[in-house]
């Protein structure tokens, strides 16, 4: 068995990049209706296939993180893993499979998604179009991330005299950036002060600076 520490390590690492993903996310498509109207306006194609792909990679890795302990003969690193697979005092493992319980009750929502539509292409889900298939209560992903931390911080703090590591990660985006700089194009598209053809030029103008 791998070094458990450096075990727990990575999978902080893991969830971390999970965390972030689930930020970028939330950032660009779960704001104020000012801004998804803008991304409409914009690319209404283009920011609708970043929303699907966006939410489909995080039902892959939510399910990921909450995988059985082992495929066969080769262990995955979970959740189940670091539960099952790890020597635990009784006490921490009681917490860590208290926590890991709560972990499972959400993957049951998203793992047929995962199994059926996302990961692999379920012949009946997909002709028949089944519906709600991944499907949550309002919330309930804010929740797992809450508990993924909690269980990070109970097998983290066991090996590192009690500390903690955050999965969320301060400045984790800059979609702010993106969105400032569409509202300020569409400021310009729309100023009264500059004919068709002086937005034309000063559009022409940016893209030689770059060519």
């Amino acid at each position: 068995m791998s070094d458990p520490q450096t075990v727990i390590d990575e999978f902080c690492t893991v969830c971390t990049s999970a965390r972030n993903d689930f930020d970028l996310y939330r950032s660009l498509f779960e704001t104020d209706q000012r801004i998804l109207d803008l991304f409409s306006s914009v690319a209404p194609l283009c920011f609708g296939d970043i929303c699907r792909i966006l939410k489909e990679n995080l039902y892959i890795q939510f399910c990921k993180i909450t995988d059985p302990a082992r495929t066969g003969k080769k262990a995955n690193l979970t959740t189940n893993y670091i539960v099952e697979e790890i020597p635990w005092p009784d006490t921490v493992g009681l917490r860590l499979r208290e926590v890991n319980a709560r972990l499972m009750s959400f993957r049951q929502f998203i793992e047929p998604a995962r199994s059926k539509r996302i990961a692999h292409m379920d012949l009946p889900a997909q002709i028949e179009q089944w519906d709600n298939l991944g499907g949550f209560p309002r919330g309930a992903e804010v929740q797992f991330l809450q508990d993924l931390q909690t269980f990070i911080n109970i097998a983290y703090g066991h090996f590192h005299n009690g500390g903690q590591r955050p999965i969320a990660v301060a400045m984790s985006t800059d979609t702010h950036q993106l969105v400032r700089a569409l509202e300020k194009a569409a400021v310009f598209d729309q100023c009264l002060k500059c004919t068709s053809g002086d937005r034309a030029v000063a559009v022409l103008d940016y893209e030689d600076r770059f060519a």
